[in-house]
């Protein structure tokens, strides 16, 4: 206590570490979180005001042997020590090592943690073949693969922020383990999950490809909440519906914002986003986060009353449906996914589909996909101008509902079945295997539709649009789209606000009045 005084003594009254509250102090090595034991280079101050610093740091002699001390440039005499004692784990690490590698994803521990089928209508619903297919709809055999051949890393920076002995206390070692094995399963997929799903990166002034991973992983604490690591872990596997894949938006709010302060995944997003970066807008990070991996296509408005009306993607995506897409989208390795954003509409597509493999013939196809982009957004805007005042704010469905989200048919060469496995079993479609499969947004392909529309009794968040067999990046595959959404927009638009005339066929309006001909039509 004596020396804490000393130190903060130390400190300029005008230092921020003396005006503002801090939250926690995080080591780095360059832009990399430690979360562990090795060597750092920075520290990274976080207060409570949403601020950070960053300070360079070198190691010095440290007056307790199993303590790390290093100085810190500009800030004199006053020293830093990680929260992380120095002393050999071995024995204790190879025990948490064998315990976690035990875990197999499936397994009986696993279906052990899978939500009850209904069996009324079902009696096989719950029979270990069905369950083991509904940990294949997990889609988290990659991930799982990874914490496993990397599991030396993950016990390293597990234990070492669990166990902060100064002494080898066995009582509390025993503790642990035990604890552990208890627990193995429920940890071995909580790391599974966040390793999946919270790989985000970053990029600001002093910072570039800063990913979050390890820090949401092992130093929950970073946003100064008092947190236990491998409570919060045990807690985070502890349900299936925690790490399903079209729940990430859920399970952010339900059992992740607890440790950040910030409820839903939006705000969580925004924070890090004015932390970390010079982004003020969710929809330009949005854009830089993801560039390696989404083509982001936001076609421009020739209705001026709608210019400043929300239509961009990320506009879209935090929006009911379209949340689920987010962290996958923000996490995509091997997929290179394309998206449309309009007012009303939210097209998702892959360049996998069309063929596209590497950079160059990507970027040359990107030509395309806006070509598509302005003939839908020229479609809406049409019918901006004609539909009637009384009605037309309706189109803003990015603004006043949820964007209808538009599917691109799932035609690859080679095939492809939802778990993205191409027909010869062996190939991986990425866009499947990493975005529509785990977010159940894969479809069959009807091979007697070019498309179709799931529309509901009266107009729904959930509407949407499905290519089949036409391709949304062709000529056709523009008055497809027109054709579409009129069937999802005629009744709460087109009509004036008035329903379909008694007695018409629907296709009536779609096909025979409404739709964008095409020479094929």
């Amino acid at each position: 206590k004596d020396w804490i005084v000393n130190q903060g003594n130390k400190l300029d009254e005008n230092s921020n570490l003396v005006t503002k509250r801090v939250l926690s102090v995080t080591a780095m090595k360059d832009t990399e979180f430690v979360t562990d034991s090795e060597n750092a280079n920075k520290i990274m101050i976080h207060y409570a005001d949403g601020t950070k610093e960053l300070f360079n740091i070198s190691a010095k002699d440290s007056q307790v042997a199993q303590v790390k001390e290093y100085s810190i440039e500009n800030l004199g005499d006053i020293v830093y020590t990680p929260n992380i004692v120095i002393k050999n784990r071995d024995a204790l690490e190879a025990k948490v090592k064998e315990l976690l590698l035990s875990v197999e994803l499936q397994s009986q521990a696993v279906r052990n943690i899978l939500e009850k089928r209904d069996t009324k209508n079902d009696p096989t619903a719950n029979s270990e073949a069905r369950q083991n297919g509904y940990i294949r709809d997990l889609f988290l055999e990659e991930s799982f693969k990874e914490v496993s051949d990397n599991i030396n890393k993950f016990v390293k920076k597990l234990v070492e922020n669990e166990e902060h002995q100064l002494n080898d206390d066995e009582p509390a070692k025993l503790s642990l383990i035990k604890k552990i094995e208890k627990n193995k399963t429920n940890i071995m997929l909580a790391l599974t999950y966040l390793n999946r799903y919270y790989g985000i990166k970053y990029n600001g002034v002093n910072i570039k490809d800063m990913n979050i991973k390890d820090m949401m992983t092992f130093k929950p604490d970073f946003y100064g909440k008092n947190v236990d690591v491998l409570d919060r872990l045990i807690k985070i596997g502890s349900k299936e519906s925690y790490i399903k894949g079209d729940r990430t938006y859920d399970t952010y709010r339900e059992v992740i914002a607890s440790a950040t302060g910030k409820g839903n995944l939006h705000e969580f997003l925004n924070y890090n986003m004015r932390l970390f970066t010079a982004d003020t807008d969710l929809n330009d990070w949005f854009k830089h986060a993801t560039e390696n991996n989404v083509y982001i296509s936001e076609p421009t408005t020739t209705t001026q009353d709608f210019v400043n009306k929300k239509h961009r993607a990320y506009d879209g995506l935090n929006n009911f449906i379209h949340g689920r897409m987010i962290l996958p989208l923000l996490t995509l390795k091997n997929a290179h996914i394309f998206l449309i954003s309009t007012y009303n509409t939210l097209a998702y597509s892959s360049f996998e589909k069309y063929g596209k493999y590497t950079e160059e013939e990507r970027n040359k196809f990107k030509a395309k996909v806006d070509e598509v982009a302005n003939a839908q957004q020229r479609y809406l805007d049409f019918w901006s101008r004609l539909a009637l005042s009384s009605v037309r704010n309706k189109l803003l469905k990015s603004d006043n509902m949820v964007p209808t989200a538009v599917w691109d048919n799932q035609n690859y060469s080679g095939g492809s079945n939802r778990y993205g496995f191409a027909n010869n079993g062996r190939d991986v479609v990425a866009p499947v295997r990493e975005l529509y499969g785990p977010t159940w947004r894969y479809h069959n392909t009807n091979g007697s539709m070019g498309a179709m529309a799931r529309i509901y009794g009266r107009p729904y968040e959930d509407d949407a649009v499905f290519f089949m067999v036409t391709d949304m990046i062709s000529q056709f595959g523009i008055s497809a789209f027109t054709h579409e959404t009129t069937h999802v927009n005629d009744r709460m638009l087109y009509y004036g606000g008035n329903w379909h005339r008694e007695g018409t066929d629907l296709e009536a309006y779609a096909q025979g009045m409404l739709q964008t001909p095409d020479s094929s039509t």
